[in-house]
């Protein structure tokens, strides 16, 4: 559903709500790609712990998932790219996004 405005929607509401502080943290994640769903789980590792040493990717999701399920406030997790049946590698989403983002995005889209 391209050229509909939804990246530039998402911004807004996110600029909106870092604004109002209604959430501990936004993430917005390129989930185009397996690749560029890991660099951005990398990202936001270094955000959250940053002198933390990350070995691997998998370390960062590993990562951001244990600080994200130890919160007791909101936070909000956007998916860009999200349109897994226009991935040529296409696999369900829990075997590479942490159960945790995919909670969080679901309960901010309820």
């Amino acid at each position: 559903m391209g050229g509909a405005g939804k990246t530039q929607l998402s911004l807004e509401y996110c600029l909106r709500m870092k604004d109002e502080r209604r959430f501990r943290a936004i993430f917005w994640l390129d989930a185009s790609s397996r690749n560029a769903l890991y660099g951005s789980m990398e990202t936001a590792a270094k955000q959250l712990l940053p002198d933390r040493v990350l070995d691997n990717p998998e370390a960062a999701v590993i990562l951001v998932k244990e600080v994200l399920s130890s919160w007791s406030e909101r936070r909000l997790v956007v998916r860009r790219h999200w349109e897994l049946s226009t991935h040529p590698h296409s696999t369900p989403s829990t075997t590479w996004v942490p159960s945790t983002l995919v909670k969080a995005v679901s309960k901010m889209q309820r």
